[in-house]
């Protein structure tokens, strides 16, 4: 999660599935791609990612 808890990278320890959350408006394209590369550090597969907007 970052400072201002606007965007959250979540996933399972196994690494079966990974989700990147956001506060709505206060997250951004920034935002996601740095959580995407969190979740790749920690060995998510990133082509698995699909957005979801609600």
């Amino acid at each position: 999660m970052d400072a201002d808890a606007r965007t959250a990278a979540v996933g399972r320890p196994d690494g079966a599935f990974g989700w990147i959350m956001e506060r709505p408006g206060k997250g951004g394209a920034d935002r996601r791609a740095a959580a995407r590369d969190i979740l790749t550090w920690f060995g998510y597969d990133p082509t698995r990612l699909e957005e979801v907007v609600e």
